[in-house]
């Protein structure tokens, strides 16, 4: 397979004095990736990263810590492009508030949906429902909890990592609460070009994705191969759910690829600490399961 972007990108001076293979002894992944990001530069993941890095937003990126705890938390704030006007007693323009945030320790991603005025309908054991809808993609739900505090002007959601991952990469997005006896207004935010230092948890969103969005590969080795007889049908049955319309995809296990041939089908996953290929043949009627692992020490994660 082709050598990485990242690795292509590096001069030879960066591995004068520093030895990735240290990294990977680091239990902790966020110090890990810190450790990798010492090495090899941040901004040299892609090409455009450098343009990108010097491209105007509209999120407000701020630190803070807690005087209690001392844990110190990054945060991203945004307002809404549009505003609204609700009746008696919360009229009066106003606009809605996007913020993620997590402490610099954690790797647990949360999203805090907030307006000045009104109230957020919250119901007892479900939650506060979101309605969401990332870029052109079909619309989902979050689920917020109740402040403790009783203020209905806001709720917190704790995102997954696809969520998460999603949101950050994200062009627009729209945002529906229900607010009492208000209807369901819906909060359109421009999110382009996010400073938010996403998924902690899950370090291949960080590294392993946008390699391969660019067509770089990770180098692998084989560990096993297996063959068995099923039909093309029997064989498609494995085919994750998210392949299903498109050929890039990733869930919070992995990144998975998929090429379609004449006479057969291939799909790839990549995971934590090895890559799976799964090859449908029509012709022979074969099932063939190829596991590897990483070779590059970036990808063990």
């Amino acid at each position: 397979m082709r050598k990485m972007i990242l690795i292509m990108l590096l001069p030879l001076s960066v591995f004068a004095n520093q030895d990735p293979k240290k990294c990977a002894d680091i239990e902790s992944v966020s110090h890990r990736l810190d450790c990798y990001d010492s090495i090899f530069g941040k901004k040299e993941v892609r090409k455009e990263s450098a343009k990108e890095d010097n491209k105007e937003t509209k999120w407000v990126y701020s630190e803070s810590k807690s005087e209690m705890s001392n844990t110190e938390y990054v945060q991203v704030s945004i307002d809404s492009e549009n505003s609204v006007n609700f009746s008696f007693p919360y009229q009066g323009e106003q606009k809605a508030r996007l913020r993620l945030w997590r402490s610099k320790k954690g790797n647990t991603d949360y999203l805090t949906f907030s307006i000045k005025k009104g109230q957020i309908v919250c119901r007892t054991g479900s939650g506060c429902s979101l309605s969401i809808k990332i870029d052109d993609d079909d619309e989902f739900y979050i689920k917020g909890d109740e402040p403790s505090d009783s203020d209905s002007t806001y709720t917190t959601v704790k995102l997954t990592g696809d969520e998460a991952f999603r949101i950050s990469r994200a062009s627009k997005i729209l945002i529906q609460p229900t607010i009492y006896k208000q209807g369901y207004p819906i909060f359109k935010f421009d999110v382009k070009n996010n400073p938010y230092p996403c998924c902690a948890k899950y370090p291949f969103f960080k590294v392993l994705l946008p390699n391969i969005e660019n067509g770089a590969t990770p180098n692998l080795e084989l560990v096993k191969e297996e063959i068995s007889q099923k039909t093309f049908k029997q064989c498609m049955i494995f085919l994750p759910y998210r392949l299903e319309d498109k050929n890039l995809a990733w869930d919070e296990s992995g990144v998975y690829t998929k090429k379609e041939h004449k006479d057969s089908v291939e799909w790839v996953k990549y995971q934590d600490d090895y890559v799976e290929k799964f090859i449908c043949n029509k012709k022979s009627k074969q099932q063939k399961n190829i596991m590897y692992r990483y070779t590059d020490h970036i990808f063990r994660f």
